[in-house]
């Protein structure tokens, strides 16, 4: 944590040394730092009314299970529990929606090696530029929020198309052209991870398989839950389809380093989504949270729910 006064602590130039080293929160944890920038240090404010407003443990919020869901009398059963979460929480958690868990757990093994490459490759793509479809930064309100969050994103938008492959980063494609590899290969027990044949660009013209089939099937399970949206709201379902609220979507990815001063920072602070729908994955680590009635809940962590 940084020792200057309130008169000495100059925020912007910390700020702007901490943007142009283009490394992101993992950067400082790659150097060894023990105490955290000030910049991430919450007010001593937020910090006392979290203790008072921490998350409740032992309450469920919504689970809906979309199995079925071509049957007519399971379906009005699905849009009944949609429209009372929607109403009541803003929020809920879907299950038995069709993705495979090895879709859900290849995406986040992408993005966990995305975020831990090396740096010189995450550079390439660090941007603050919000015509860019692919790119690296950490906290896109950087130089305008009251604090910084302890987090880094890989952010893709495609909002007025599908994925284009070749804009994918190539780490996530060297990966699924090993795992195949790895598949095909096991019986010879003729493996080999050597990440230099990543850094010699030999795999730039495989397909991010994780991505793109991610991608595939999200952008399915949305269409159906705008159908369920639509319902829901008395309209014909495929209303909020047809006005064009699937088309395009933003990937946004957080990789949350581990924070030597925890107590003092979040990953993300209490926010509202900008879009119209978010469907988030989680993995195993936990820590997120919905605001209900006034108090926070905890959203558990269970492999292949979508929230």
């Amino acid at each position: 944590m940084a020792t200057e006064t309130s008169v000495d602590y100059d925020r912007t130039k910390e700020l702007t040394q901490f943007d142009d080293t283009k490394a992101g929160v993992k950067g400082l944890v790659d150097a060894g730092i023990l105490n955290i920038p000030k910049i991430f240090v919450r007010p001593a404010e937020d910090l006392a009314a979290e203790e008072l407003n921490s998350g409740h443990k032992n309450v469920e919020v919504p689970i809906i299970d979309i199995s079925n869901i071509g049957d007519s009398i399971r379906r009005q059963e699905i849009v009944n529990e949609v429209k009372i979460a929607s109403g009541e929480w803003g929020f809920f958690q879907v299950i038995n929606h069709g993705i495979p868990l090895s879709v859900l757990d290849e995406m986040i093994e992408g993005i966990r090696l995305f975020n831990e490459q090396d740096l010189e490759l995450k550079k390439e793509l660090y941007s603050r530029d919000s015509a860019k479809k692919v790119k690296f930064h950490s906290n896109f309100d950087l130089y305008t929020s009251e604090t910084v969050d302890w987090r880094d994103t890989l952010q893709l938008t495609f909002l007025d198309s599908d994925p284009d492959p070749s804009q994918m980063p190539s780490v996530c494609r060297f990966y699924f052209l090993i795992s195949l590899k790895a598949a095909q290969d096991s019986r010879n027990q003729n493996i080999s991870l050597d990440r230099s044949m990543y850094h010699q660009r030999k795999w730039l013209p495989f397909v991010g398989k994780s991505t793109m089939e991610y991608f595939k099937h999200m952008k399915k399970l949305g269409e159906t839950l705008f159908e369920l949206l639509s319902e829901a709201l008395g309209l014909q379902a495929d209303h909020l389809n047809s006005v064009g609220y699937s088309k395009g979507c933003s990937i946004v990815t957080h990789y949350y380093p581990p924070c030597p001063q925890p107590e003092l920072t979040l990953g993300v602070r209490k926010h509202a989504d900008a879009g119209i729908l978010t469907m988030l994955l989680q993995n195993h680590i936990g820590g997120l949270q919905v605001l209900h009635n006034g108090q926070w809940f905890d959203i558990h962590p269970t492999r292949g729910f979508i929230k």
